[in-house]
Formats: C-alpha cells, structure tokens, sequence
C-alpha cells in the first residue's frame, strides 16, 4: 500500500505500502546521505545511483528490480519499488527511507529528533515492535517508527471519504501494549455524521497486504465488512473470536478467509529475524527468530514454557539458552530498563 503524503494531505493507492512513495513536502533538515558517489541524469531529473548512507559503512547502489521478497532496515516493511542496497551485505532501504533527514522537526512537538538505528524499539505512536531505523526526541527517549513519524497532522484515507485531524485530546486502551494503558491522541472526524469516526496511528499504518500460514493467498486489508451481510457475527478465522464489522481486518477472497489484523500480523511484524543482540543476562551474542514448524516446540530457558512466538536464541554452538521475547520484556521491565 503506497502512501504519498502531501503537506495536508495523506492517500492511500491499492499497492503494497512502503515509504518510497512518500512526498515529504514538510520535512526537512540535515540529511541522512552522507555523500553521493554517482549520478545520473533521466530526462529533467538527476538521480543519485550510488551513495553512502550514515548507518552502512558501504556503497549503496539504486535498483529498480524486485526479484524476491525483501524487507527494508530502515522501516521494516516490504520492498516494492526503487531501493538502495549492498552488494557486500544484505543491508537494503528504500529509496525514500534513505532520504529522510538525519536531524528534523515534527509538528506535535517543539524538541528535534534524530534517526538512529536500533535493533529494537516499541514505536512511541503506532506501539508495534521494530527494529530498524527510529526517530529519537532529542533530551527524552521517545522513540518513533518513520512510517508513523511522517504522517501529518491531517489526511485522507481510504475506508473513510471525509478528512480526518489529529486530536491530542482523544484517549483510548492500546492494543499492542498487554498494560492495559490509555493511549493519548487519534486521527477524528469533525462531522456528526460519521459519529466521531477515529483512526490511531496502528490502524492508519497497517500494510495493504499480509500473509498468514493458514492461507497461501496474499490477504488483503478491507476497511468494513460488507461481504458478508448475511451473517449475524462476523468470526475471525484465526482466533475464533467475533469481529466488530466496522473494524480493519484482513481478508482472502479466494478463500473467503477473514481475521482480526492483530491475529495476522501479530505484535512483531517490522523486526527483521536475524539480527544479532548483545543480552546482559546471557554470555553469548543472541540471534532473533519467529515460531514456525521448526520451533514450535521450543522452550524458554527462563520460564521453562513454549515460545509465543518471537525469541532470542544462543548463537554459540552448544548453549541451547533461548528465551521467549516476552519473557525478556518482562525482565527488563522488572530491572527498570
């Protein structure tokens, strides 16, 4: 799902989403391309085919040509389209990822922020856990995804014909968190009509497209459910548990198979499996990996119970230490980290 964002303007077209297609009329500042090693020129516009980039010490080259199924480390979602990456390492980011400024303002707030990267952040707005490129507050640690630090303060979307504005006032339970706190600030309809129609940053970024080990079709994101009017509850076919009709789900019409977004994607979707992080409550270096057929049995050194779903696990040969995600949250919440 493309997503070309205007100065007060936010639209979404039927393609997989990614920040390449981003027009950052509002965004400025010092920029993330250290040094451009090679132009070219097509037609009017000049283009840079090879740059260094703050966060690879190699040359990145421009490709047009999606062969297979990437993942960018600077938003974590899929590539579709014009992308920078390494020949050396597997390091790759969109073209408007590594566009964005280094240093730049934000229009909810007076301090500047700063792109780093991290192995891992829960996003300040949207709360999905992600690795990749982060958005930094500078003097507090506020941490925010680029795909939710780049929407304005005023948009359409698809799902809804009328604009929608940023209220700060708006409070609502998140979804994501298991802390059952209340989240402050959503897009809202003005009009009564539309009975104070909401969207939050998690709704406002889901991608256009998912996939689920239930179904071998691409599942689509549908706005309402109007397929099926006959019925008297809509039932997630994941969880097995109703769906509010009015609510984003995804959707497989081949399959006519439908479920809750979150039981599709899950908390952890932006993480990049594989990287390597240095855990302070383990000797050896961790590498990061999702339950699949392989793992499904696989137990928490800590909690002694079966993996969730996303865990770290001991690259050193030998040491079989793994510990469930959640069980790691846990204890660098404990610790007041």
């Amino acid at each position: 799902m493309d997503r070309d964002i205007f100065i007060q303007e936010y639209e979404e077209t039927d393609e997989n989403q990614n920040l390449n297609q981003i027009k950052l009329g509002w965004l400025s500042g010092e920029p993330s391309i250290t040094r451009v090693l090679k132009e070219k020129k097509i037609g009017e516009e000049v283009i840079a085919v090879e740059i260094e980039h703050f966060n690879h010490p190699c040359k990145l080259i421009l490709c047009d040509d999606v062969e297979d199924e990437k993942c960018c480390d600077g938003c974590g979602r899929s590539i579709s389209t014009s992308f920078y990456y390494c020949v050396e390492c597997n390091y790759i980011l969109h073209k408007r990822c590594a566009e964005l400024p280094r240093k730049t303002r934000h229009w909810a707030f007076k301090e500047t922020f700063t792109l780093k990267p991290y192995t891992w952040f829960q996003c300040y707005f949207c709360c999905f856990h992600c690795s990749g490129l982060s958005y930094e507050k500078d003097a507090v640690v506020s941490l925010c995804c680029i795909s939710c630090f780049v929407i304005p303060d005023s948009l359409t979307t698809k799902g809804h014909r009328h604009w929608v504005f940023f209220d700060h006032r708006f409070t609502f339970k998140c979804n994501i968190c298991d802390d059952g706190h209340q989240k402050k600030g959503a897009f809202v309809c003005r009009l009564k009509e539309c009975d104070h129609f909401t969207l939050d940053y998690t709704r406002l970024t889901l991608p256009n497209t998912a996939w689920c080990k239930n179904d071998e079709h691409p599942l689509v994101l549908t706005y309402r459910d109007d397929i099926h009017p006959h019925l008297d509850q809509c039932v997630c076919d994941i969880c097995e548990e109703s769906r509010d009709p009015n609510e984003r789900f995804y959707y497989c019409g081949i399959c006519d198979y439908a479920a809750h977004f979150l039981c599709v994607l899950s908390k952890y979707p932006f993480m990049k499996l594989g990287l390597t992080y240095e855990y302070e409550f383990h000797e050896h270096p961790l590498t990061l990996g999702k339950k699949d057929y392989y793992h499904d049995y696989l137990k928490c050194s800590v909690c002694d119970k079966y993996c969730k779903e996303v865990f770290l696990e001991c690259t050193q040969p030998g040491c079989k230490y793994v510990i469930d995600w959640e069980c790691r949250l846990r204890i660098w919440r404990s610790k007041g980290i």
